[in-house]
């Protein structure tokens, strides 16, 4: 089962003291937003229903995977639209791990 992210382009590491940082670039995603933006714009009625059922899908996915992500909230979910309706993304994947 793929999980939807944005496609990562690159992935930078560099010394931060004893251990590295990470970075991870990915490619722009159109029209999208974060699920913190995209609730506080007050979509109608219809369209925040669409958009809570694409994030339970994206959650649905994340469980069945055993896709850990230990700073999993609001702002790490993107939100595009799609023809069908919502498509909820993953983002910050730099510390996700399977279980």
């Amino acid at each position: 089962m793929k999980i939807p992210t944005p496609r990562i382009e690159a992935v930078i590491f560099y010394p931060a003291g004893p251990f590295c940082r990470i970075e991870v670039v990915t490619r722009l995603v159109p029209e999208s937003l974060d699920l913190v933006e995209c609730l506080a714009r007050g979509p109608a009625p219809g369209q925040r229903t669409k958009i809570l059922m694409a994030v339970r899908k994206l959650l649905g996915q994340l469980g069945r995977c055993g896709v850990r992500h230990p700073d999993l909230n609001a702002r790490n979910i993107l939100l595009s639209p799609s023809p069908h309706g919502w498509i909820a993304h993953l983002l910050d994947v730099d510390a996700v791990s399977l279980e």
